[in-house]
């Protein structure tokens, strides 16, 4: 059975890697939604990778399917219609109305994962293609080569590969597929971009031969297997020069801070992650940021990129922002003692602003661009889940709360917490403190607004103790805001439980999640008529927990506690009350761990809010 949870997953003991050796990516730099435009560069010398020859798959009759599945139907489809597996969004293909091709594991008949039996599935060119004639420039047959696919994907352990032969069949080359960051299919769970474009370069496999067949092979490993559409397959002659940016980064890796308060400025280091796609050797590679047009600029120590190889390029010199508000641009350049065929992806742009030492402090772009969240199938008394994100305090600061960007899906009256958590020091996650919880509304989702959830105590976060991590949960279902890509191992999911046990996961779609220290946010409470409800403290709680109420006239005023089941299993008779301010301290000894709702009445006004015991 799959998790309901649409975000994008990854075992908190995986990891990731730049691809493999022969495989490199050209999607275009505005698909890298961690990214801004991608550089203005001047007309390249000649049309990148000379086509020599292509399919759209608008005839299905050109592709045969060998399918080893059990039963048969799982495999290959021709098909017109876009429509994807659920969250995935339309295939988005540039030719997708003339047909394409898909595998959809989750969709086929008889398919269980996990039960025996994997699905695996080819689709080879039924024609062998001829790549032996001469180059009109050259006399020769062209050697260098490389095969582009647009396709869309989502994997969990699944296998994605292109297979090409140069001998019509006898001996078969496997070139994994990966996504713009390098992740190789099988790895963990992923979206692509849609459409994803990959380039391998194929030459030792199928340069000049006159005998040359390509085949997709799928297999879901019998786990959790998810889709894959391909459209619009190509091999073009390959550039003798030809760097491409794979990806950039600031800050000590992964996705840097792109909202920072004065008071957490820190040194920041810059680097691309290059490949060489040419046929040749390209010596001196180097990167050159630029920050403010000037008021920075670094090189990277030069480096020889032979052909197929990527690496990443370290810019040497730091930069440390003024310790004032403002935003700065960076550019990224990628160069080599040659000049490059093809320099529309040498580059890239991105940015990040400095606020006021009151400002918030978060990894996410601050632009929605998706959601993540869920719901998991918890017995009643655990937590759905948390979702946040590693923070690095650099300077002490007290924090006042919890930013969060309210995901589309997440359904009225939906109520949601904050948490903040330091290193244990065995990997995992100590809790340090908590937010008043809140309940969404309608406009909430539909706005995608932002939500503070203000903390109790007001912690003080030191540079000695230096990783923090902000969370943001639920008792149900929630979808949260994300913005930009998150290196592995720091942006995070947990699935907690009111008994201490639970998982962790890390993952690549950054939660707009966030720190806040500006103290002027106050504390949120629960307004009905002319009652006031806080939140208890603490909560979680194991035996007795502190309930702030007022009310603004005389008022009879009981409070009603009731499990999962709405037994009410305490009742709280307060008398009746003159305008004021009231504390009561609940003994819930006697009541078994697991999620509770208490209830406020005057009888004729209620405020219901959730707590959670813990034994």
């Amino acid at each position: 059975m799959k998790k309901n949870y649409i975000g994008i997953l990854a075992l908190a003991l995986c990891s990731t890697g730049i691809a493999q050796d022969g495989v490199f990516n050209t999607a275009p730099l505005v698909q890298k939604t961690y990214k801004g435009n991608a550089i203005q560069a001047a007309t390249p010398l000649y049309e990148k990778g000379i086509e020599l020859w292509s399919n759209d798959m608008s005839n299905a009759g050109d592709w045969t399917i060998t399918n080893t599945s059990v039963p048969t139907t799982n495999e290959w489809v021709w098909t017109t219609d876009p429509t994807t597996p659920a969250g995935l969004g339309d295939f988005a293909s540039s030719t997708v109305a003339n047909g394409f091709f898909m595998v959809n594991s989750d969709g086929a008949p008889g398919n269980t994962d996990g039960d025996g039996t994997p699905i695996v599935t080819d689709l080879t060119i039924a024609t062998p293609i001829d790549l032996s004639a001469t180059n009109a420039v050259t006399g020769q047959a062209e050697m260098f080569v490389t095969l582009t696919v647009e396709h869309n994907f989502r994997w969990w352990q699944d296998i994605r590969e292109v297979h090409v032969s140069g001998d019509g069949g006898a001996n078969w080359t496997i070139f994994p597929i990966s996504d713009a960051n390098g992740n190789v299919s099988g790895a963990m769970d992923q979206n692509s971009g849609n459409p994803e474009v990959t380039t391998v370069n194929i030459s030792s496999v199928a340069g000049g031969s006159n005998n040359v067949l390509v085949r997709l092979h799928y297999d879901d490993q019998d786990f959790w297997g998810w889709y894959w559409a391909v459209d619009d397959i190509k091999i073009n002659v390959q550039d003798a020069n030809d760097l491409a940016e794979v990806t950039s980064y600031f800050g000590s890796g992964g996705l840097p801070y792109f909202s920072i308060p004065t008071s957490q400025i820190a040194p920041i280091d810059f680097y691309s992650v290059a490949t060489n796609a040419g046929a040749a050797d390209q010596t001196n590679a180097i990167v050159t940021v630029d920050v403010n047009a000037g008021t920075f600029t670094g090189t990277s120590a030069g480096m020889t990129l032979a052909q197929g190889l990527t690496d990443t390029l370290n810019v040497t010199a730091q930069y440390t922002p003024a310790a004032v508000a403002g935003s700065h641009a960076v550019t990224y350049a990628i160069s080599a003692d040659l000049a490059d065929d093809s320099p529309l992806d040498n580059g890239a742009m991105d940015s990040f602003d400095v606020v006021a030492a009151t400002g918030t402090y978060g990894r996410d772009r601050g632009v929605y661009e998706a959601q993540g969240g869920g719901e998991d199938n918890a017995t009643p008394g655990d937590f759905a889940f948390e979702a946040g994100n590693t923070m690095e305090i650099f300077a002490d600061q007290q924090a006042y709360g919890i930013d969060v960007v309210i995901g589309a899906n997440t359904p009225a009256g939906t109520i949601i917490y904050g948490k903040l958590y330091i290193d244990d020091g065995a990997g995992g996650f100590q809790y340090l403190d908590e937010t008043a919880e809140y309940t969404t509304t309608q406009a909430d989702a539909d706005n995608n607004e932002t939500i503070t959830l203000v903390f109790f105590t007001l912690p003080t976060l030191t540079a000695t103790q230096g990783i923090y991590y902000p969370m943001v949960g639920c008792y149900s279902e929630f979808y949260y805001g994300t913005s930009g890509e998150s290196e592995e191992q720091t942006s995070w999911i947990m699935y907690p439980s009111a008994g201490g046990a639970g998982s962790q996961y890390y993952t690549t779609s950054s939660p707009m999640v966030r720190l806040n220290f500006d103290p002027s946010i106050g504390v949120t409470e629960n307004v009905v008529g002319n009652m006031e409800l806080g939140q208890n403290i603490p909560n979680p709680f194991n035996n007795t927990t502190a309930i702030n109420y007022s009310v603004a006239s005389n008022a009879n005023v009981t409070l009603t506690v009731v499990d999962m089941t709405g037994k009410v299993v305490l009742t709280v008779n307060e008398g009746t009350k003159a305008a004021g301010d009231y504390k009561i301290t609940l003994d819930a000894s006697t009541l078994a761990g697991g999620m509770y709702h208490y209830t406020l009445s005057n009888g004729a006004t209620s405020i219901t809010k959730a707590m959670s015991v813990v034994k």
